[in-house]
């Protein structure tokens, strides 16, 4: 549907193309790798590795160390999956700082980059399958996504960080630098879970859930939580496939050197983007007096969406509107809406579903 007015500004009303599916960027199952330490580094594309601290304690070798790697088989029951610490691993840290880590992530700075925002393509999905292996509880395990900030040399940010301590409780910080909450939830040692991903960049948010592999059930973590645009670029380039895995030792005794004494395992890997189911616009309703507009359009039960905008179809709805836009039933109802755009001769609204 397309209707113009022409009155202090012109509207053009857009009826949305069909959804664009999701689009997997990249999926890692560990079935081609021969397992061993130090595996993850066969792996195409590669996993990157570091192992960083303070002092690496004497007679260890960081590049032979079996402290990352592929095991044949695991708790997840899958068939081959990486890992991070656990049994045979001997790299420890002088004592003094009392926090080290071993960080792992598919990708890199140099890879290709897509932009997200505003375009069809607006969210992003990433899941991995995982399990703790409790041995000395000395070792936190991390999750976080990275996203480019600036285009011409972009340097990287984290954000969206999902943090077990070593007794299993689960904390969560939204943005880098801000503290950290306790979600008041936790999860069990021995026990296979699938932790997802949606982040939603044209709304700037973000929500994350575990499912227990056992048996299916779902344990929320955060629900729209908001992304900070001056943290990092939202609306500059971005990598699909930047989710950073990390596990800490949590030496609270600072007389002891840091060990990777636990261990998780992960496999089923899936980084993917995915476009917002678009909507037709059955109505406006334009005041001539104002120059405002309110549209409508079919809608779901329980569902949100979100209003964007362009002045030219020859580039993306990068214009957002409003996000989050709670359905009013079988038809939804938003307005008045002013011009976003003083003075524009003409605008085209998409309306997506979150």
């Amino acid at each position: 549907m397309t209707q113009t007015f022409r009155k202090l500004f012109a509207y053009i009303f857009l009826a949305c193309s069909p959804a664009i599916a999701q689009e997997v960027i990249l999926s890692i199952d560990f079935e081609s790798v021969t397992p061993g330490p130090g595996a993850l580094s066969d792996l195409s594309p590669s996993f990157t590795t570091f192992l960083t601290g303070d002092t690496i304690a004497s007679g260890v070798d960081p590049a032979t160390d079996p402290q990352q790697g592929v095991l044949a088989t695991s708790l997840l029951g899958t068939g081959p999956a990486g890992y991070v610490g656990g049994p045979n691993t001997n790299v420890q840290f002088n004592a003094g700082l009392g926090s080290f880590f071993l960080l792992t992530f598919p990708g890199s700075p140099s890879d290709t980059a897509v932009y997200l925002k505003g375009s069809a393509q607006s969210q992003r999905v990433i899941s991995i399958d995982f399990a703790i292996e409790r041995s000395t509880n000395t070792q936190g395990y991390a999750f976080h996504l990275f996203d480019a900030q600036g285009e011409a040399t972009p340097q990287f940010q984290y954000h969206s960080y999902i943090y077990i301590l070593s007794n299993n409780a689960i904390y969560y910080q939204d943005n880098l630098s801000e503290a950290f909450t306790d979600s008041g939830l936790s999860i069990t040692p021995n026990t296979p879970y699938r932790l997802t991903y949606y982040v939603d960049y044209d709304c700037a948010k973000w929500t994350a859930y575990l499912t227990n592999l056992n048996d299916d059930s779902l344990i929320p973590i955060v629900s729209d939580r908001e992304l900070d645009y001056n943290a990092f670029t939202l609306s500059g380039w971005t990598t699909a496939q930047s989710l950073d895995i990390r596990t800490y030792t949590q030496n609270f005794d600072l007389t002891q050197p840091g060990v990777f004494g636990d261990r998780m395992v992960f496999d089923n890997y899936v980084a993917a983007i995915q476009a917002k189911d678009s909507v037709e616009i059955t109505a406006f309703n334009y005041d001539s007096s104002n120059g405002t507009v309110t549209l409508s359009w079919d809608s779901e039960t329980g569902a949100t969406y979100s209003i964007r905008y362009t002045e030219d179809l020859t580039e993306n709805f990068d214009g957002n509107l409003v996000c989050a836009i709670n359905s009013g039933g079988t038809t939804t109802t938003y307005g008045p809406i002013a011009s976003p755009i003083p003075n524009a001769t003409k605008l085209f609204f998409q309306v997506g579903k979150d």
